[in-house]
């Protein structure tokens, strides 16, 4: 996958355990975070839970990505605030298409945010 979204030009940071992965998402705070379910040392969804919980990376993307896609876990994924929930493999078209739409959405809240934060301008004014 990472070959697939850096070969599109995106940039690409890998992790190779849970706890480390949270670190990199406080401090680098990405666009989007493609999680996989099963991890070596933890559960995707604990990762996700962790993710949402904090005021450092409640805000970013999460799309969760398992070998095992069920409804159960779609349902539980889209509760705990995940984006989308994926099966793997999938194709390399379809995940750049989540990507892209997953970063179009996140960027348009970005505007939509700022926007409500700047001071009313002329047109805007309350009389």
């Amino acid at each position: 996958m990472s070959q697939v979204l850096r070969q599109r030009d995106f940039e690409v940071h890998l992790c190779g355990d849970a706890e480390k992965g949270l670190e990199l998402a406080r401090s680098y705070h990405p666009d989007i975070i493609l999680l996989d379910v099963l991890l070596p040392d933890s559960d995707g969804f604990i990762v996700l839970g962790k993710l949402k919980d904090s005021p450092d990376t409640h805000d970013i993307p999460v799309v969760l990505i398992t070998g095992f896609a069920d409804e159960r876990g779609a349902r539980r994924a889209e509760a705990m605030g995940a984006e989308a929930y994926l099966p793997k493999p999938m194709r390399s078209e379809d995940l750049v298409l989540i990507v892209q739409e997953r970063l179009a959405g996140a960027q348009a809240l970005r505007n939509l945010k700022l926007k409500s934060t700047l001071p009313p301008g002329p047109s805007q004014a309350s009389v």
